[in-house]
């Protein structure tokens, strides 16, 4: 009688800490999703993240059956928490050379082309980066183009810490040009009924944008997240969603 009472008590006491261990696993699963107000490919609407690059994110969820909240941030401030905390993404991320170490990568998600914009009419040509140096350039701080122009030898920067802010020094004559993608130039012209008010006068490079992890965060989480967007792209989901907001030309190959 002793010995079956004991045996029972190693079976519940074995049992419970399988379903500790199995808890203490799920929670090491969860990450914290953050983006930025980087429309079009993500942005707050009526309090919720929405755009092509969070529904990805959800139908990743979906597949490894996570249900994390998708906080929105200005992009700085979204930039520096996955720097300093564990178990942190941050989409979408250009994928640069100066970045590559400081990050684990889970991607492509879209390709974006980059470009110097001016307000229609203006009179500034552009054959090359060192004709723009001499401009005043709007540019979100702590970016991927702040990164790249400074790393390039531009000076006269206008730094924000949300891009639509530059679509608007550019409409009132407050800097020369405006460098972003061009994606997002015309999202914003759209969103703030200024179609045409700027155009793309001269391309700089194309690059593609991740999924960017901090670097504590456990490689089984990046692994899940991109074996679930492979299924996604072999499928042809991301390109279904992409086709959903008109932006096909952006899926990368």
């Amino acid at each position: 009688m002793l010995t079956k009472k004991i045996n029972i008590i190693i079976i519940v006491t074995i049992s419970l800490c399988l379903v500790a261990l199995s808890h203490r696993s799920y929670a090491v699963e969860k990450v914290e999703i953050i983006t930025c107000e980087c429309p079009p490919l993500s942005y707050e609407l009526n309090g919720r993240a929405e755009g092509p690059s969070v529904d990805i994110v959800k139908h990743i969820q979906k597949r490894i059956n996570t249900n994390e909240n998708i906080r929105v941030y200005p992009w700085a401030r979204g930039y520096k928490i996955v720097q300093e905390q564990p178990n942190v993404v941050l989409f979408s991320t250009t994928r640069t050379k100066q970045r590559e170490n400081m990050f684990k990568w889970v991607g492509p998600i879209v390709e974006k082309r980059f470009s110097f914009h001016a307000r229609k009419g203006s009179t500034i040509k552009i054959n090359n980066l060192k004709d723009a140096k001499k401009y005043l350039i709007g540019v979100v701080h702590d970016s991927n183009n702040e990164q790249f122009l400074i790393y390039n030898g531009f000076k006269k920067l206008s730094l924000v810490t949300v891009e639509n802010q530059n679509l608007l020094k550019l409409q009132k004559n407050r800097i020369d040009l405006w460098y972003t993608d061009t994606a997002q130039s015309s999202a914003l012209m759209a969103k703030y009924s200024l179609e045409g008010m700027a155009e793309e006068i001269y391309v700089v490079q194309k690059s593609r944008s991740y999924y960017a992890f901090n670097l504590k965060t456990p490689d089984s989480i990046v692994k899940k997240w991109q074996n679930a967007l492979n299924h996604l792209r072999k499928t042809g989901t991301v390109l279904n969603i992409l086709k959903k907001y008109k932006l096909e030309s952006m899926y990368a190959d």
